[in-house]
């Protein structure tokens, strides 16, 4: 990090020559902008500037190296309040009692007037090791005129969530808190204010294990959370204790489809801006996602940005058999500003920091990035995508279908250039099968003027995909074909069902605009039901596999013959398909009633768990 001003106060070397390796909070408070650092060697630092000048103010660490890092920074009945990320001792809100004129700020004496208003992790230091918001709101439905100082916790250290995002194994996490206070001191200890915890357990999903950003935004707080097991999660309260979810799955709201595995794991930053409320997320796999609504309630929230901002995808992660397998170059939305009418946006991209923590060396390709927007409408190149699977009883194309084992099927691929008045080149279709599903050859493309070609697939890898299985990916690249506005050009194949499932199989395709050079892109699905299935899950029919002593298991399944009786039996971890005994062991049973759909939805059929803690 380096620190620039006017001439001659510019910092000899990085870090506010201090060796801070983070600048993680800033706020703007009687005309001087506070800055919360990361700094493991001595301790958190908070640096202040005039516009000229810098000046460190309070004590490295606020007198201990255990606090680490500062991320919540906010101005509560007009004074500053700093959050302390402490992993031994638990989380401090730290507040300002000393000067606030610049020239008086920076003595030793002045540097020490802070003093920590909570309990070490509220009294809970194992839960809570950090806050990664503090925000001030006045619930406007509470009947009362009060405005609370609203702290967002931290669950678990960074080096457990960097192991967890490795392994993919966040058994560390009990789920992240909220607490509040509205300024009352503690009879007991008048250095300290009266909290009350008004969200525990990660809004009932242990793998919200951080609260990452908020906003203020039509009379509700909403919270964005970390969740890299089912995506981050976004919560609003209007009377500050009752909260509700917006989204459960990063924005990626598909009745039909489990996200997990795309990977929105962060809602990383919120603003309001011209009237809506903007997210921006992590996102590693796709890359970073702006969300935005003008009314916040769920289901309102559209992307407005181009995923990664430009879909540049530069760092070289494999090959797999000749084919280049590139990494997203910008994968975080990691700060958000308005500044003469515009709203400014930061990026995260791949540092140095992961490089060394994983053993890679991806930097070289990529650095962060600021974009901006004035609020207009900006309309992408579009390429629209559209697969089906081809119903032979009914004699036309659907998008599912119920099939059975042994069975031959054909999908039908179309790509369309969307664009009004440009040509696309370069179109690239790569289709994925699910496990239950072998590609069987038989396909044909399809040119604009009706003519038709053989045209097998340029490759045919099997890939493991995480939350799927084994899946086989197919790629046809028609770089030499032209897409006029509106036409069209589609690819036929066959597959043979050879695994029971409820399975959802992806298209994907882009193809770049002539006039610009810009890529469009769109993708879809097709759904095969082979069967009655089922998954084990939380109590809202989230798939779950792990499970900690003492939790329930929900199943929730399809398929089944509506209003009749189903058994759901609890065994052991494998494939279970056609006239298969099932066998001992049998942990639990259960018989319960398909609805008039033929589901089953979040039924509670064990509490007790078995020791290994897995489950089916």
């Amino acid at each position: 990090m380096n620190v620039v001003g006017s001439a001659g106060t510019q910092f000899p070397w990085a870090g506010f020559g201090s060796v801070c390796i983070g600048a993680r909070g800033m706020e703007v408070s009687d005309g001087l902008l506070w800055v919360g650092t990361s700094n493991p060697f001595v301790g958190c630092q908070i640096w202040v500037t005039n516009g000229t000048h810098w000046k460190r103010a309070n004590l490295p660490g606020f007198g201990s190296s255990s606090n680490i890092a500062t991320r919540g920074i906010t101005v509560y009945k007009g004074a500053v309040y700093a959050e302390a990320q402490n992993p031994s001792e638990g989380a401090g809100v730290w507040k300002y009692m000393g000067p606030t004129d610049f020239e008086s700020m920076g003595t030793p004496v002045n540097q020490a007037k802070w003093v920590q208003v909570n309990a070490p992790g509220f009294g809970e230091p194992e839960t809570n090791s950090g806050i990664g918001e503090l925000i001030p709101f006045d619930p406007p439905t509470d009947g009362a005129a009060i405005e609370y100082l609203y702290a967002g916790t931290w669950n678990g250290t960074g080096p457990q969530l960097i192991q967890g995002i490795l392994t993919m194994d966040f058994s560390a996490l009990v789920g992240c808190q909220v607490w509040r206070t509205n300024g009352t001191e503690d009879p007991g200890d008048p250095s300290r204010l009266i909290w009350e915890k008004v969200m525990t357990g990660g809004f009932g999903d242990r793998q919200n294990g951080v609260m990452l950003s908020s906003a203020v935004f039509k009379g509700n707080l909403y919270m964005g959370t970390q969740n890299f097991a089912d995506q981050a999660e976004l919560w609003r309260t209007s009377d500050g204790l009752n909260w509700a979810p917006v989204t459960t799955t990063g924005f990626m709201d598909i009745d039909e489809l489990d996200v997990s595995g795309l990977d929105n794991g962060y809602m990383w930053r919120m603003i309001t801006y011209k009237g809506a409320l903007f997210v921006g997320t992590l996102n590693p796999i796709l890359g970073c996602q702006v969300w935005s609504s003008s009314t916040g309630e769920p289901g309102t929230f559209e992307q407005v940005n181009v995923n990664g901002m430009n879909g540049e995808r530069t760092i070289p992660i494999i090959s797999i058999e000749g084919i280049p397998i590139t990494g997203i170059d910008q994968y975080g939305v990691r700060s958000f500003a308005v500044f003469n009418d515009w709203l400014y946006l930061g990026t995260a991209s791949w540092g140095d920091w992961v490089d060394r923590i994983i053993g890679t060396d991806y930097s070289e390709y990529v650095g962060c990035e600021v974009w901006r927007t004035d609020g207009t409408t900006y309309i992408p190149p579009e390429l629209d995508v559209a697969k089906t699977v081809f119903d032979s009883e009914a004699g036309y194309w659907v998008d599912s279908l119920n099939v059975s084992i042994g069975d031959d099927v054909r999908f039908l691929c179309a790509m369309q250039n969307a664009c009004s008045a440009s040509d696309m080149t370069g179109t690239v279709v790569l289709d994925i099968l699910s496990p239950s599903l072998a590609y069987a050859n038989g396909a044909t493309l399809q040119f604009p003027n009706g003519t038709t070609i053989d045209r097998e697939p340029d490759y045919v890898l099997v890939i493991p995909i995480e939350t799927y299985g084994m899946c086989t990916a197919l790629e046809w690249d028609l770089g030499d074909l032209t897409l006029e506005p509106g036409e069209r050009v589609t690819v036929e194949y066959n597959a043979n069902v050879v695994e029971v499932g409820e399975d959802i199989n992806f298209l994907f395709a882009g193809g770049k605009c002539s006039e610009t050079g810009e890529y469009g892109y769109g993708w879809d699905y097709a759904i095969l039901l082979s069967g009655p299935s089922g998954k084990s899950s939380d109590s809202t029919g989230r798939t779950k596999a792990v499970y900690d002593l003492g939790e329930s298991v929900y199943v929730t399944g399809g398929g089944f013959v509506p209003n009749s009786p189903v058994d759901i039996y609890i065994t052991e971890d494998r494939k279970w398909y056609g006239d298969m005994a099932i066998s001992p062991p049998l942990f639990a049973t259960k018989t319960v009633d398909a609805d008039a759909n033929g589901a089953i939805r979040a039924v509670k059929v064990w509490i007790e768990i078995h020791p290994s803690g897995n489950t089916t």
